[in-house]
């Protein structure tokens, strides 16, 4: 198990990187500071919701509540990535890109 956990988190500081990245260039500059108090207040109470929910879900599905309900919103947030990069391969413009104007451009492979 512990071995499993530290796996795990070697993805928290490239998703962490990337999601405070994206959240300065597609914040306008006025509003920035409101955007990371956000994001940074988004992260322990999605974690408290989360830790709540999986504590009902086992108390009333046993294990496979909450296991399941991990499994759906995964799959959900790969679509919606997924529907994101095609989208933009379709535009030929990451959506980062666009997001302000004059943005230096990064083309697609």
């Amino acid at each position: 198990m512990p071995v499993a956990v530290a796996v795990a988190g070697c993805a928290v500081a490239p998703y962490m990187i990337s999601l405070y990245a994206l959240t300065e260039r597609l914040t306008p500059p006025e509003r920035a500071a409101v955007a990371m108090t956000v994001l940074c207040a988004g992260g322990p109470l999605g974690t408290a919701a989360g830790q709540a929910a999986a504590g009902v879900l086992v108390q009333t599905h046993g294990l496979d509540g909450p296991l399941l309900v991990a499994l759906a919103v995964a799959a959900a947030a790969l679509l919606l990535a997924l529907s994101a990069v095609t989208a933009d391969r379709g535009r030929g413009v990451w959506i980062v890109d666009a997001a302000r104007p004059g943005a230096a451009r990064t083309p697609l492979r």
